[in-house]
């Protein structure tokens, strides 16, 4: 096996490094520092930290990716959504097909094939939006902003999806612009402090999924939708 601190490791790395999944971020968390990977050519430079940590990152999600679907004890599949979620993912879809114009979107610090093949698992369409790290990579945001401005509650990562949207329909569309589509957006989460932040951040209307009332959260985000009861609500 060769070792880091042969410069030509990089070479093969940078072969295998396609769009780049995970930031430098992952470096600092391993407690694996530029200096320690390559003495002899002193520090890294931004593009080679991502570029190793991609070949990282793509060790990590493989055994990932081949346990999605694995079945629970009790006839559940990993992963499990939150219960009302595939009720309410299903409304919305209806409400696409019925001509509404009713976008989804997914903001995850997770990566965007192990969100697609989750979606694929569960039988119901992906999100019309999918902000991921994968995104973040690939709009080179992560070389130019600090893992705490990527992260939830800060409020970059809904500008991102929110200009994800303009470019999708075109900013036109709306007279006021973005402020006008912050007023037309619903953020739905279960962490109150994370993802509550990021929408009072964001200036976006927030409901928290409390797994304590599920079926009133779930009912709230339908209403508010103007989708009718969910099952959760019915049941």
């Amino acid at each position: 096996m060769r070792h880091a601190t042969d410069p030509s490791i990089f070479e093969q790395i940078a072969q295998r490094s396609s769009d780049g999944q995970l930031s430098a971020q992952i470096l600092d968390e391993l407690e694996v520092k530029p200096g320690n990977l390559t003495p002899a050519r002193g520090t890294l430079t931004k593009q080679e930290q991502i570029a190793f940590t991609e070949v990282f990152n793509e060790a990590k999600l493989r055994p990932l990716l081949g346990q999605i679907g694995m079945a629970f004890g009790d006839g559940q599949f990993w992963p499990r959504p939150l219960p009302g979620f595939i009720d309410l993912w299903g409304s919305l879809q209806s409400s696409q097909l019925s001509g509404r114009q009713l976008d989804t979107a997914v903001i995850s610090a997770g990566h965007t094939g192990f969100i697609n093949r989750t979606f694929d698992m569960w039988q119901t369409a992906p999100p019309d939006i999918l902000v991921s790290s994968d995104t973040i990579h690939q709009k080179g945001l992560d070389l130019i902003h600090s893992p705490k401005e990527l992260a939830k509650p800060e409020p970059l990562i809904m500008q991102v999806t929110l200009g994800e949207w303009a470019l999708k329909y075109g900013i036109g569309n709306l007279p006021n612009g973005l402020d006008e589509l912050r007023q037309r957006t619903l953020f739905v989460g279960d962490d109150i402090t994370k993802d509550g932040g990021l929408a009072i951040n964001s200036g976006v209307d927030f409901i928290h999924i409390n797994p304590d009332n599920q079926a009133e959260a779930w009912q709230a985000v339908a209403a508010k939708l103007g989708l009718g009861k969910t099952v959760l609500a019915r049941g």
